[in-house]
């Protein structure tokens, strides 16, 4: 985010020169086009006047000398903003390019970030689910060995029934045994 600020930065920085630049050639273009006017002006009002004293005939020369110093001064000076504007524009673009990078970084980086932020909620979800998983056969396991033991304790209590008519039977036969279920005994005959 630092990087991307500084870019930031540097971009306004560069933004602002280059309008400076732009509105300095434009003055410059300004008075260029005010010269070239005075230029005619004057041109076309020595075309009126055929007869000029040598005074004036100095003077005009000294003015178009003049002006034409102005003229290579506003050139050069053109010359040498386009190029310093041009020189600008490029580094805005290396900005821009930079920045771009940068910021296509952050968007890689945010993604890696949400990616691994996904990945561990799957992971979470995945390792609650084996625990659930667990806990579920455990509870099953526990059953299942709840019903074995009363299938069990079932199986001895069918034997056990089982054997008991045979111990009645048994009962009958031997004297002085409890034989019905009041609690009396049978005497037996005999």
């Amino acid at each position: 985010m630092k990087k991307k600020q500084i870019f930031e930065s540097e971009i306004f920085e560069v933004k602002r020169v280059i309008t400076r630049v732009q509105s300095e050639l434009k003055k410059i273009q300004e008075l260029e086009d005010k010269a070239l006017e005075e230029e005619r002006r004057r041109k076309s009002c020595s075309h009126t006047r055929t007869r000029l004293s040598s005074a004036q005939l100095r003077n005009q020369k000294e003015q178009s000398k003049k002006g034409t110093c102005q003229r290579l001064q506003r050139q050069a000076s053109r010359t040498i903003k386009e190029k310093e504007l041009s020189r600008k524009e490029d580094k805005l673009k290396e900005w821009n390019d930079l920045l771009s990078g940068v910021e296509k970084a952050i968007a890689a980086e945010m993604a890696s970030s949400q990616e691994r932020a996904r990945r561990a909620e799957r992971e979470r979800e995945e390792a609650r689910r084996r625990e659930e998983a667990r806990y579920w056969q455990r509870r099953q396991e526990e059953l299942k060995e709840t019903m074995r033991k009363q299938q069990e304790e079932n199986a001895k209590r069918e034997q056990a029934n089982a054997r008991l008519p045979k111990l009645k039977q048994h009962k009958r036969m031997l004297p002085g045994r409890l034989l019905s279920s009041g609690g009396r005994r049978k005497q037996q005959s005999g």
